[in-house]
């Protein structure tokens, strides 16, 4: 060896127990194996090594020790591989970042600094070359560069990523003096100081901060970048190491930075976040780092977790991922602070504003103006919050301020929430016109919420493992809230006007903030939450002092809160009668104000994504129908006969302006049931008409499209088709529609003596209309066109792959057959998987049953859909056996046909 030719400071690799195992491994693989063995022998040495690491982790082994064991590994393999190279001392090998730091999980990538003494790194290209690809041939993920320290200092002084890394760094080989080098001209009096280092990364995370949704909470969460994630504390050891120069937190002990109930909460979040993304990467054998669904369920296995009659083990390990992240973003947001506040030098300075004898603001920063605020004054932990919510130039709390909340919310216990001065604070704060979402956020995050509400407490971080509710029920529940408060603003006008206006007229929004905060408060006790969510808003009402009206209505509004999503998505709200029922129910226009603001917040809230334009449509039809309804008075409700002669005359009058005879409207119209003339519009009955006068031949199919159109309540394109009677037409063009990877929101199917006229609603991937998109109108009706005009062989039903997420929800068919207004009515639920319609219809076709119109919901993972059918003759189906084998049947065909389909 050439490493001691002239007296520098060298390095080895440290040593330890799994350094040991491997030693005899490497070197016989580099000097003694035939190259054409050695690299299958390399890769056996690493796969048992990181067995063994996998077997110390199974048996609980703590996962930094993994880590670091991982990292020394490592080191041997590259130090035994960098010797078979040809090298000089004038070049030093280096591991910056994650690898620098020695933090090396399973699936880790590996950066490599080649630092070298002078500007002449063509003489090692070769060898770094042969170096970095017999570490990839084996299956290291390897990222390098080359350069001198002056290269490496004038590269960081431009990027922050950079001068992170470098802060890191340590050598595996080579002469160690090329390192100390460098540090000296990386030395916060060169380049980044403090100051700048702290501005810098307190920027690039709230950046990332935002890239991931802002909130910690998410369903899928990335457990390294997300807020509270383990890259919020590797944020803080780096500015405490630029401050400091320590290596990490732990070295500051005494230093006054934290409390020791805040390093011994985030050294236990960490761990746990750490064990978690080294089991992600075990069982991905992927560098993954987001809790996709498809993992979520082997993790929560493999960490121990188990089933119980209450919960799932899976929402166990992920209610602890939530509280060890919301633990990880309070802490982390002090210590921020802290450390900023360290590099003003001055912690008395600053624009003060005394608030009164307790709190001032700083800064824009609320602060207790002594450490016993809360110790002589109690009712202080609820009033701060009150007074953030009528200052909203506030930015937040002062770090000192939120440990003395953290540390004096015990003190909240029942005879605390007893007291009339503590009620009426937390009244105040529901009452606040100003800005309620962020203090009460505030409230949750640091604890004061859950022990002023312990029902609250007892949800936070409780998720709901489907893909309909995407946060947690505490997140769900306060992004209610905050949709509630929205409808006060100029922007929430904007995006939901009806809900806009209901708000502005009430006299107490904060009935409506209170039904919103108790609707989902039961969940996860058993039993129907929203019974029991009623009951609990009863006692607050009673304990705060709202008086029997209002307490009345909170808890008819938490109860029925399903009630007007559940009626506008699966109930034909043209049908007179079904409003009716549900204005009787209402009962006034009180109650269905509060409804439908309510739902439409809740609805929002639950999953933007699902709340498309057509739901909206819905939504507002059947506000918009009962809200005439009772103020024309309940007895007065427009007759079915008088409404159906109405759009009758109308679509008449339309159709003889346009020189249609009226005896052959009538022919057209004459084997039509009164649905029809309920369910459609005088407009399109009259564009209905006109079509069914023009075409010549029905054994030729009309499909006409209109991507949107204006002004209608339906916000969704319109596909009219029109052609003989065919059995299969419902399947044929669910399966164009389907292949097109659209969505079919509602079907309704009418026939006449000579032909079928079918209409469909659909959105694309993004619920919305397809809109001004020409090309892909062209292309759905020309695929249409095609599939009917084979449609008597149809049999066939294509279908894209089922998506990731969705395989990872398993739900059970089920299918239940009554008697509707009409015809029989069969609701099926089941999985949201590609070619289910088209399935279904098929079975009408076996059968020999008559579709005559669908309503399609989807709800996360779960679709719940409704047919109204008869048979052949047009009545409901009466037979027993046949309702039993018909049902039996649709559960049996889907979840074995369709699943072979998607899979």
């Amino acid at each position: 060896m050439i490493w001691f030719k002239r007296e520098r400071r060298f390095v080895r690799p440290e040593e330890g127990e799994l350094c040991f195992f491997a030693e005899a491994k490497f070197e016989r693989a580099l000097r003694e194996l035939p190259s054409s063995r050695q690299l299958d022998h390399l890769k056996k040495t690493l796969q048992a090594g990181d067995d063994h690491l996998f077997n110390r982790f199974r048996e609980g082994e703590n996962v930094s020790r993994l880590t670091r064991d991982r990292a020394r590994f490592l080191d041997r393999l590259i130090y035994h591989s960098w010797n078979l190279f040809k090298w000089d001392d004038d070049i030093a090998l280096v591991a910056v970042g994650g690898y620098g730091r020695m933090d090396m999980h399973p699936q880790s990538d590996i950066d490599l600094l080649f630092l070298t003494h002078k500007d002449n790194h063509h003489k090692y290209r070769d060898s770094i070359l042969k170096l970095t690809t017999l570490l990839w041939d084996i299956g290291l993920k390897v990222g390098h560069s080359v350069r001198t320290a002056r290269q490496c200092a004038s590269t960081a002084q431009g990027d922050l990523t950079v001068m992170t890394n470098l802060i890191e760094s340590r050598t595996i080989v080579g002469d160690e003096q090329l390192r100390l080098d460098l540090n000296e001209l990386i030395a916060p009096n060169r380049i980044w100081s403090e100051q700048d280092f702290y501005r810098g990364k307190a920027e690039e995370q709230r950046q990332r901060h935002e890239k991931h949704g802002i909130v910690e909470y998410d369903m899928e969460p990335n457990v390294k970048e997300s807020p509270g994630a383990l890259r919020d504390i590797q944020n803080i050891n780096w500015i405490a190491r630029r401050i400091y120069g320590v290596a990490g937190l732990e070295q500051l002990a005494g230093r006054k930075v934290y409390t020791e109930e805040e390093y011994t909460t985030l050294a236990a979040a960490q761990s746990f976040l750490a064990r978690v993304r080294f089991a992600l990467h075990m069982i991905t054998g992927k560098p993954i780092d987001q809790l996709q669904f498809d993992y979520q369920r082997q993790l929560s296995e493999l960490l121990g977790y188990e089933d119980t009659p209450e919960r799932l083990a899976v929402e166990v390990f992920m209610r602890d991922y939530y509280r060890s992240v919301t633990a990880i973003r309070v802490i982390s947001d002090v210590l921020m602070q802290v450390l900023g506040d360290h590099l003003t030098k001055d912690t008395d300075s600053g624009d003060i504003k005394i608030v009164n004898d307790r709190f001032q603001i700083r800064d824009d920063l609320l602060e207790a103006r002594r450490a016993q605020v809360f110790e002589e004054t109690p009712s202080a932990l609820l009033e701060i919050f009150v007074l953030l919510s009528r200052d909203k130039k506030i930015r937040g709390i002062q770090a000192g301020t939120i440990r003395l909340l953290r540390e004096y919310a015990s003190i909240i216990d029942g005879n605390y929430r007893r007291q009339p001065e503590h009620r009426e604070l937390f009244v105040k704060l529901l009452e606040s016109q100003d800005h309620l979402s962020v203090p009460l956020q505030m409230m949750a995050r640091y604890g004061i919420l859950g022990r002023y509400l312990p029902e609250f407490g007892d949800i936070q971080g409780l998720p709901q493992h489907d893909l309909f509710h995407i946060y947690p029920v505490d997140v769900h529940t306060l992004n209610v809230v905050r949709n509630i408060r929205h409808f006060g603003l100029a922007e929430g006008a904007a995006q939901s006007p009806i809900s806009a206006y209901i708000y502005s007229t009430l006299r107490k929004p904060e009935l409506l903030i209170v039904a919103g905060l108790y609707h989902d408060i039961a969940k996860g006790r058993g039993g129907d939450h929203s019974e029991l969510g009623a009951i609990d808003v009863i006692r607050f009402a009673e304990e705060h002092g709202y008086n029997r009206r209002e307490t009345r209505l909170m808890a008819w509004l938490v109860e029925n809160h399903l009630l007007m999503s559940r009626i506008s998505q699966r109930e034909d709200i043209s049908d007179p009668a079904v409003v009716q029922r549900f204005a009787r129910f209402v009962g006034d226009e009180t109650h269905l104000n509060h409804l439908y603001a309510l739902t439409v917040a809740d609805i929002t809230a639950t999953n933007p994504t699902l709340w498309s334009n057509w739901r909206a449509s819905l939504m507002r039809q059947l506000y918009m129908e009962t809200r005439k309804a009772l103020r024309s008075g309940l007895e007065d409700l427009a007759d079915r006969s008088e409404l159906i002669k109405e759009t009758r005359d109308t679509a008449m009058q339309i159709l003889e302006s346009k020189g249609i005879p009226a005896e052959n409207i009538d022919a057209i119209w004459s084997s039509y049931s009164d649905e029809y003339f309920l369910k459609e519009t005088p407009e399109d009955i009259a564009w209905h008409t006109e079509i069914a006068h023009r075409q010549q031949n029905v054994d030729e199919p009309v499909v006409i499209i209109r991507p949107y159109i204006a002004n209608r309540r339906e916000r969704a394109t319109q596909i009219l088709v029109r052609m003989g009677h065919a059995p299969n037409l419902f399947a044929a063009v669910a399966t164009s529609i389907d292949e097109a990877g659209l969505n079919i929101q509602d079907a309704r199917i009418y026939e006449n003596h000579e032909a079928t006229l079918s209409c469909f609603y659909i959105l694309d991937e993004h619920a919305s209309p397809l809109g001004k998109d020409s090309n892909r109108v062209e292309r759905l009706a020309k695929a249409i066109r095609d599939e009917l005009t084979n449609v008597e062989e149809h049999h066939q039903v294509a279908g894209a792959r089922t998506k990731r997420a969705l395989k990872q929800f398993p739900v059970r068919t089920t299918a239940t057959l009554s008697d509707g207004p009409r015809y029989s009515m069969l609701e099926v639920t089941t999985a949201d998987r590609p070619g289910l319609l088209a399935v279904i219809g098929q079975i009408f076709v076996k059968y020999d049953l008559r579709l005559h119109s669908a309503r399609i919901t989807t709800l996360g993972e779960r679709v719940e859909d409704i047919f109204m059918i008869s048979d052949a003759r047009g009545h409901r189906i009466q037979e027993t056996a046949l309702k039993d084998e018909l049902t039996r049947a649709v559960c049996e065909t889907i979840d074995q046909k369709v699943d072979a389909i998607a899979s």
